[in-house]
């Protein structure tokens, strides 16, 4: 047990920072599972998370696992295995995996057998005993969603604008679209004191730095998906955007009771709106 343990925080400490070779864990590796019984767990309420769970030497984290919902769940283990791999090295805005695998549902039920939530769990999870089941394991997202927001001034609302263009430019560049990005799957997190963000992609933002008290996160890929290629992506180009645009435009200039010049809408997309901010700064 003990060994099995090392094994595991290793592998999450490891994989955390050294993404492209986060492997699937399969039925058989259980250290997952065992080590739910050294760590407090939360039942969710939410309909495709099974469980919040403080981990070892991580942090908070999400376990989603849903019987009911498998489909749900292999789709968003593909996409965010694809986001973690070539999406969240370039950018701090895209929600990554810790850990993605398979398990049995007596495995689950064995590693909460003694916390007094086996019948909580198993109302969740109910189905048969010897399925085998996907789970997905994340970062707790905390905050608000950006309905909840309430700017102050029209500079946060460009410093939002700013982290989702540099996230959606990455994911242009690898082909990727969230498909979803509505205002329930982008959190925003309000820091004590002002932080830096300093980015390295893309290259327009390299030579910037933006101070800010709010930070972003999207995540949610049920949705998602991969295209092909360039020309598979070109139908998609910039739906993200302009799905995520037009709503925070009326949002923001609603609470700030101004017309925001650089909201502007064109065909440039994420890139576009870059080239933009970082002319005007110059």
């Amino acid at each position: 047990m003990k060994n099995k343990k090392i094994s595991f925080i290793s592998f999450l400490i490891s994989h955390r920072f050294h993404i492209k070779k986060m492997p699937k864990r399969s039925a058989a590796s259980s250290c997952l599972l065992d080590d739910l019984r050294n760590v407090d767990i939360q039942i969710s309420d939410k309909p495709y998370v099974l469980l919040f769970a403080e981990w070892l030497n991580v942090g908070e984290v999400a376990v989603k696992l849903a019987p009911k919902h498998e489909e749900y769940v292999s789709t968003e283990r593909e996409n965010i295995t694809y986001v973690t791999k070539f999406i969240v090295p370039f950018t701090p805005h895209m929600l990554p995996a810790i850990a993605v695998g398979k398990c049995k549902v007596s495995e689950w039920l064995r590693a909460v057998d003694e916390k007094n939530t086996l019948e909580e769990m198993w109302a969740r999870i109910s189905t048969k005993k010897d399925k085998t089941l996907q789970y997905v394991v994340e970062p707790r997202v905390h905050g608000a969603s950006l309905w909840d927001i309430q700017l102050e001034n029209v500079a946060q609302a460009v410093d939002v604008a700013i982290q989702v263009a540099q996230a959606l430019t990455i994911c242009e560049e690898k082909l990727f679209v969230h498909n979803d990005l509505h205002f329930h799957n982008i959190f925003f997190f309000e820091l004590d004191a002002l932080d830096e963000l300093e980015y390295k992609f893309p290259p327009e933002l390299s030579n910037f730095s933006f101070p800010t008290k709010i930070k972003i996160t999207i995540f949610d890929y049920d949705e998602s998906f991969i295209a092909r290629n360039q020309e598979d992506f070109r139908a998609y180009k910039n739906k993200d955007w302009t799905q995520f645009m037009t709503e925070w435009k009326a949002l923001a200039e609603q609470q700030l009771q101004e017309e925001i010049p650089v909201f502007s809408f064109d065909d440039n997309g994420p890139l576009g709106f870059i080239r933009r901010i970082t002319q005007d700064i110059d």
